[in-house]
């Protein structure tokens, strides 16, 4: 799929729970120039929380996203494309995250990173049926 046409669908914070199913709702909350706030609602399991964060883009190339208030310690997310020729795209995936708690550390971070790897397929099922008809 073109960068751009991939870059649109994965800036589009508020579709996140139609393809990650751990995200039960994700509100924008302001959008100013190049950086967007928002709310994200989680659930894992009995396990559920809510925390804000900031994301910024530059357009087609790179999105970054860090919490600014929830349950984390630090919440630190960076998606890069780039082209790969013949239409496609490459997407770079780089997550880290770490609770302020140490119960949900030890009860919520292992179900929380397991549940981002198994999203990967999901995400690319989601991208897949968005994917203009040429």
């Amino acid at each position: 799929m073109a960068r751009k046409d991939l870059y649109k669908i994965l800036m589009d914070i508020e579709a996140y729970p139609e393809f990650i199913p751990f995200i039960r709702a994700a509100r924008i909350l302001e959008k100013k120039g190049g950086e967007t706030r928002a709310e994200i609602s989680i659930g894992l399991g009995n396990i559920g929380f809510s925390y804000k964060c900031a994301i910024t883009e530059t357009p087609y190339d790179e999105i970054n996203i860090v919490d600014i208030a929830g349950p984390f310690k630090y919440l630190r997310a960076r998606l890069t494309f780039a082209d790969e020729g013949n239409g496609r795209t490459r997407v770079g995936y780089f997550f880290e995250s770490q609770f302020r708690s140490r119960t949900m550390n030890a009860i919520a971070d292992p179900i929380f990173n397991l549940k981002l790897k198994s999203t990967l397929a999901n995400v690319e099922k989601f991208i897949l049926r968005k994917k203009p008809r040429s």
